[in-house]
């Protein structure tokens, strides 16, 4: 499993290029990836017979209540009996399910600690190589060097952007001689919330004084300023509200003790940021911490500061998530079906929250805040209970205090910025915390069910009948 999930985090960013194409989804790496954890998973519990230790908490019952809510979603395109619809909700939920089913996984099965350590060291050493190119960018599409822009294959991306394959490439808008940061990613949105998932795994140990994930400071120096740099240089507001999600964190439960590192970080940062704005201002034209300063403003005023600006459009989709689920309350439209019950335009909702409402109903609704507000209630508790973290291991110590950030993260592209309901950027990075915190309360000694697939491991059963018909043929 070890390998298999470093695997799996390193070909996450390989999601826009496609393997092959079945019933208009693109097949990729990442995919693969699911399905060789889960066939290993299926080989440890049948063919090996291992036992399943789990604590049961209300997180891991709002997944399977999600999962539900998926299925019986199916109810009302089968009832209007649209082959259309039908085969969408089918192509969808099928998907969704599959990826909520790595999500099961790291719930009920104990993945050791050092697996999720090297996952976030591969992600800090990536995201120097990412944000170094970002950086390139920057430059490249200024002067129209070589890969200025990256064209992508996958023909998943099309139903978002146009219907022609050869027209998908990377979204940026221009401002006089800047253009945004996307760097490997598809918008500069999806790099700026990477970009605050890295800060996290950098300033959340130093905050706390737990073991960092790599022991030279230099190289957490320069992964953490070529971070910062990408961020800003991303101009994404969800980007600048994911690290005031995690500013604010870092003052509700941490302020009164940890006020010397997070001044130094602060300053850090302040100089940074003008230091890079200079550059940038210098070369451009273009101040990026003016044009922050103009796009916010404009959200509370004028709801429309710069160009591009995609606060009303969000809140439209907004609008139709809402009138989907005045029709289907209950059990909602059926999941991948917004699309088909809207004649205003709007493919997918923009708010993950309100297309669980309209595609799932009441019950995806409750389902799905569920696993976030249950989450959140026990990563925070771990973060109050200072005494019962200290007593962690090392490894362990440090993932209890990172938890409730990447929630934060996971909480504002999902409810305030973006949707990622159907999609393996949500269920891949809330797995970690789910993982973590199975192991979490297990070593604690909170109460665990234990349960096996098959009574007697499929190798012992299939040797004993191989072993049972040679003797039989002998005799």
């Amino acid at each position: 499993m070890h390998i298999l999930f470093i695997i799996l985090f390193i070909v996450y960013f390989t999601h826009s290029y496609q393997l092959f194409e079945i019933f208009g989804y693109g097949v990729n790496l990442i995919d693969f990836a699911y399905l060789a954890i889960i066939l290993l998973f299926l080989k440890k519990m049948i063919w090996d017979g291992e036992e399943l230790k789990f604590h049961l908490h209300p997180g891991l019952v709002f997944i399977m209540a999600l999962i539900f809510a998926a299925v019986i979603s199916g109810l009302t395109p089968l009832i209007k009996g649209d082959t259309i619809h039908i085969i969408q909700f089918f192509k969808t939920s099928s998907h969704f399910i599959f990826l909520l089913i790595l999500t099961l996984i790291c719930s009920v099965y104990k993945i050791e600690t050092k697996t999720w350590t090297a996952v976030a060291q591969t992600w800090l050493i990536l995201s120097l190589l990412i944000n170094i190119f970002g950086i390139y960018q920057i430059f490249a599409r200024a002067y129209d060097l070589p890969l200025a822009w990256l064209q992508y294959t996958n023909i998943s991306l099309t139903g978002r952007y146009t219907d022609d394959m050869d027209t998908v490439r990377q979204l940026s808008l221009r401002y006089g001689d800047f253009f945004r940061a996307t760097s490997i990613f598809s918008e500069p949105s999806a790099l700026a919330s990477f970009n605050v998932l890295i800060q996290a795994f950098i300033i959340i140990p130093f905050i706390q004084r737990t073991k960092p994930f790599f022991k030279s400071k230099s190289l957490t120096a320069v992964i953490f300023s070529f971070s910062l740099i990408a961020l800003l240089l991303a101009f994404s507001m969800t980007g600048f509200v994911g690290m005031g999600l995690m500013v604010a964190g870092i003052v509700i439960f941490h302020w009164s003790k940890r006020l010397k590192p997070f001044a130094i970080g602060f300053l850090a940062s302040i100089i940074i940021i003008v230091a890079t704005d200079d550059i940038i201002e210098s070369l451009s034209g273009t101040s990026v911490v003016g044009l922050f300063s103009k796009r916010i403003r404009g959200i509370f005023t004028e709801r429309q500061g710069t160009e591009g600006e995609s606060y009303n459009v969000r809140l439209f989709s907004a609008k139709v998530g809402l009138e989907i689920w005045e029709k289907h309350w209950l059990i909602g439209s059926g999941i991948g079906l917004t699309a088909y019950n809207n004649t205003k335009g709007v493919q997918f909702g923009d708010f993950a929250f309100i297309s669980a409402m309209a595609e799932m109903g009441l019950i995806g609704l409750i389902a799905f805040v569920g696993i976030f507000v249950s989450l959140f209630i026990t990563t925070a508790k771990f973060l109050l209970l200072q005494k019962a973290r200290d007593d962690l291991p090392d490894d362990l110590k440090r993932w209890s205090g990172l938890l409730f950030f990447i929630m934060l993260q996971l909480f504002l592209i999902n409810f305030i910025s973006g949707n990622n309901l159907v999609s393996f950027v949500l269920w891949q990075t809330i797995s970690i915390v789910y993982a973590n915190i199975n192991t979490i309360q297990i070593y604690r000694g909170k109460k665990t069910i234990s349960m096996k697939f098959i009574k007697k491991p499929l190798k012992i059963s299939l040797n004993q009948s191989i072993l049972h018909f040679v003797n039989s043929q002998n005799k």
